[in-house]
């Protein structure tokens, strides 16, 4: 059935679990495949098509479902807004500044550029329900990487399967032949019930950053033999002339070289069992040249999720344009030892860029993210923006600091509590006010040769606690979240974090609170640790609580609450 689109919206609703239905909408530069849990009773939440750049065009809904099947035709509803039960981006559960999508299912971002003071960010995304189906990519844009407009998506399932992972790039000088300055995104492609057919690489591009056309001689790369073969980062590489791609191939990363970014020529292959001794999957390269922080020279870093880990992993190491040789004179070095940093990928550092390193990542962890509420009409959130530096510590070995990008001073709200100075005599506490969203920067300092502990309390509202549990003995942090489970997760949501404590008497700590996640930094952002929590209400109060033989000081203290992110759709 054919309709014009003179209305903005094209809402369809859904009851998570009802049967899906294939169905196909096909408009004149591109056709959608996706399957929708309609219903006729009370839906759980409406999903919709987005014609900001397709209105005035037709659009022909065809149902593939079997004959008594829900129709699409016969549910949708056109609007001039999105059909709400409660305020999209008011929910009760959904994070305050935290990325998420107005609807539907993210992971991993994909394509970040910046262009004209505005940050884009691609992202994996299901918008037509709260599973892990019909992947495409989201698309949405910011001047200050918090308050985002979500525009339509940049790329759709469709009959050639899933657009899963990738990166993006600009072609200014015309060298694909697309155009001058267009807009190139390389994505990977798999068919949706049907892995064992592998994984491909292929190329969209557009003029304008807003429809994306699938370049007719896709896929560029296949590999018919290799089930791992996805998750293409391409950039540039002035010193050698060509285009790099870096991709995940299983327990191996390959390099691919390339003057038109349609034909390539696997360069090398990096596959060293002392960086991946068990042999776990790779995804979501990143690699970058970093200049070393008040030094002039530089060094690469590749940056890669491991699969059998759940955790992304940094390789010190050279690249020369054809090769990553890792340096195993330098540490191979968590991102994060949370369970909820994944598939973090970078900002394009090219163009306007300017060499700024800058990443985000996907804030949950497989086992259990289908298990996450679903019910408000999202599922899924990044991390904040962090920045990245390459630092030498006094040992002489480098490691990568994270901190939240700077523009998160924008969001903090006048500071609620500032305390140059607190002494925490032996068993005692200190307790600070906090809120649903906030942000809390101090330095612990603890007596020489300490061996006692000291916790951390976030006290919710609602009665759960999540204990962050400071061992100076061990030199260890664990955190304790299993009281914050309204959902019920398992073991893999349970078990205790940790991460590891130097022998420093200093600990610089900030806190990112969220509705459902805090990001812990310590030491400048050298440790980091990332968390999902799920209590019944979301406000919670701070209290520390000193077990060592000898006081503590708490130096520093600043708690800011931090705003509601503006979000426009």
């Amino acid at each position: 059935m054919d309709f014009l689109l003179e209305k903005r919206y094209l809402c369809f609703p859904i009851k998570c679990g009802a049967k899906p239905v294939k169905t196909r909408l096909i408009l004149p530069d591109y056709t959608i495949v996706v399957s929708l849990e309609l219903t006729r009773e009370e839906p759980d939440f409406w999903v919709y098509y987005d014609a900001l750049f397709t209105m005035g065009q037709t659009i022909r809904i065809l149902h593939e479902g079997e004959k008594d099947d829900l129709r699409a035709e016969n549910t949708c509803v056109f609007r001039d807004r999105p059909i709400e039960k409660t305020p999209i981006y008011r929910e009760e559960h959904r994070p305050r500044y935290h990325f998420t999508n107005a609807r539907g299912w993210i992971n991993d971002p994909n394509g970040l550029l910046y262009k004209d003071g505005t940050y884009h960010m691609f992202y994996q995304l299901n918008n037509y329900g709260s599973r892990w189906y019909d992947k495409g990519w989201g698309h949405a844009k910011s001047t200050n990487l918090f308050d985002w407009e979500i525009l339509p998506p940049a790329l759709y399932a469709d009959d050639s399967g899933y657009a899963i992972s990738g990166s993006a790039l600009f072609d200014p000088d015309n060298r694909a032949g697309f155009g001058k300055d267009t807009w190139i995104l390389m994505y990977s492609s798999r068919y949706g019930g049907e892995p064992e057919k592998g994984q491909f690489q292929n190329i969209a591009y557009s003029a304008d950053g807003r429809i994306f056309r699938k370049y007719s001689g896709n896929p560029i790369i296949k590999d018919t033999a290799t089930i791992n073969f996805r998750d293409p980062k391409v950039f540039w590489h002035e010193p050698s002339g060509h285009f790099v791609m870096v991709l995940a191939c299983g327990e191996e990363i390959r390099f691919y070289r390339s003057l038109d970014l349609k034909n390539w020529d696997l360069s090398s292959v990096l596959e060293d069992t002392l960086i991946n001794p068990q042999h776990k999957v790779y995804e979501c390269p990143e690699l970058m040249e970093y200049q070393i922080e008040g030094e002039n020279n530089t060094r690469w870093v590749l940056s890669v999720s491991i699969d059998g880990f759940r955790r992304v992993l940094h390789i010190i190491g050279d690249f020369d344009g054809r090769s990553f040789v890792y340096d195993p004179s330098q540490k191979l070095q968590w991102a994060d030892y949370g369970k909820d940093f994944y598939a973090a990928v970078a900002w394009n550092p090219q163009y306007e860029m300017a060499g700024r390193k800058l990443w985000i990542g996907w804030m949950c962890f497989w086992p259990y993210a289908r298990e996450c509420p679903k019910l408000e009409g999202w599922m899924g959130a990044f991390t904040v923006p962090r920045e990245l530096r390459l630092v030498r510590h006094e040992n002489g070995k480098l490691y990568i600091h994270q901190n939240p990008a700077k523009e998160i001073e924008e969001l903090k709200q006048e500071a609620i509590n500032t305390k140059n100075q607190v002494a925490l005599p032996s068993n005692t506490a200190y307790r600070l006010p906090g809120g649903e969203a906030f942000s809390l920067n101090l330095e612990l300092n603890k007596q020489d040769g300490e061996t006692g502990n000291a916790d951390i309390l976030l006290h919710y509202e609602s009665g759960e606690t999540v204990t962050i549990h400071l061992d100076f003995l061990q030199n260890l942090l664990q955190m304790d979240r299993s009281d914050c489970n309204r959902i019920k997760l398992g073991s893999w949501f349970t078990e205790p974090l940790t991460a590891p404590l130097s022998n420093r008497n200093t600990i610089q700590i900030q806190l990112l609170i969220d509705k459902g996640s805090i990001e812990l930094f310590l030491y400048d952002g050298r440790t980091c640790l990332t968390a999902l929590c799920f209590p019944e209400k979301h406000s919670c109060s701070l209290e520390f609580y000193n077990y060592c033989e000898n006081e503590i000081i708490l130096n520093n203290i600043t708690l800011n609450p931090i705003r509601r992110a503006k979000w426009t759709y």
